[in-house]
């Protein structure tokens, strides 16, 4: 049964998701990332058509969506900024090591966790509402998301233009007023508190193994 809880982790990896199916079909032109609002829509544009043409083929293995996500989504997620947001007080004591290790086991996670599961929501349409800033370098582009069994779905992206290329990459999925960030940051905030941050980061890489051993 899909709990709700995975219903919006879901549509979250199926928004950024979108990013990727469009850069996919957009590999002749340039994608928006010097307005965030821009960014989103454009690429939202693009999903329905995208996931038409592919949907049979990536639902055939988790693993051709989880290896799509992180060939062409990834570069559109500021992947650091989630990482420490979910560590919480923990990143200041984790050694760099600890940081860099935590990073690509939560991300891997996070991707294998939900690939398998985007495909079940069908998106029809999605358009930006708005687009503030909170402060210079943040924004929270607000989406009204249209499913195929007529639902619409209020979604909030929040992004960051990192200060190096003035790229705008997303960080976080905000559904019902529920942060996805706030969400891991109270999983995995307490796993650390429990068990450690080596401990956290080993059970991270046991699932991906298991994962693996039983895709096989």
């Amino acid at each position: 049964m899909i709990t709700s809880k995975m219903r919006i982790h879901s549509l979250w990896l199926q928004a950024l998701l979108a990013i990727a199916l469009a850069f996919n079909a957009m590999s002749a032109q340039a994608v928006t990332q010097n307005d965030p609002g821009k960014m989103v829509q454009e690429l939202s544009d693009m999903l329905i058509a995208k996931v038409s043409e592919q949907r049979a083929e990536l639902q055939e293995s988790p693993e051709k969506v989880m290896q799509f996500a992180k060939d062409n989504v990834l570069p559109y997620v500021a992947e650091d900024k989630m990482a420490r947001f979910a560590m919480g007080v923990h990143w200041r004591s984790a050694t760099e090591k600890q940081r860099v290790e935590f990073t690509d086991a939560f991300i891997n996670n996070l991707i294998r966790s939900y690939s398998s599961n985007f495909l079940k929501f069908e998106v029809v349409s999605a358009s930006v509402d708005q687009v503030t800033e909170p402060k210079p370098g943040r924004a929270e582009i607000s989406s009204t998301v249209k499913l195929s069994d007529g639902q619409a779905l209020q979604l909030v992206y929040r992004a960051f233009q990192d200060k190096d290329s003035g790229k705008w990459l997303l960080y976080d999925f905000t559904f019902n007023n529920i942060s996805t960030l706030v969400s891991f940051r109270n999983v995995y905030g307490g796993m650390i508190d429990r068990q450690g941050v080596d401990a956290v980061i080993q059970e991270l890489r046991s699932r991906d193994a298991t994962a693996d051993a039983s895709s096989q």
